[in-house]
């Protein structure tokens, strides 16, 4: 996975001056998530547009990507471990989950 922390703290440095904090960060994930849901509402509300907010879609995950990416940067964090702990978690959750199905 390509992994763009250096560069994009650069650039948010060089364009606004200073790096967002945690927080401000959260708040743009939060308008980031609200994009993305909007997109899928309208994909299904709006099914001859399906194509155009299905690219808005996908903009607003490239731009939670890179969020992601920044707050990794700020707080030490290396974005390929954090996807690695993450696929961990998620393949421990669903083998759980398979486990519960098959017992109950």
């Amino acid at each position: 996975m390509v992994n763009f922390q250096r560069e994009i703290r650069r650039l948010r440095r060089m364009a606004v001056g200073k790096d967002e904090t945690f927080r401000e960060q959260v708040i743009v994930y939060i308008s980031q998530l609200g994009h993305l849901g909007q997109s899928a509402y309208y994909m299904e509300a709006y099914p001859t547009e399906y194509a155009f907010y299905k690219a808005e879609a996908r903009k607003a995950l490239g731009d939670l990507v890179t969020q992601i990416q920044m707050s990794c940067a700020l707080l030490g964090f290396d974005f390929e471990e954090i996807i690695m702990e993450g696929f961990v978690s998620f393949r421990d959750r669903m083998k759980d989950v398979a486990g519960r199905k098959d017992h109950g």
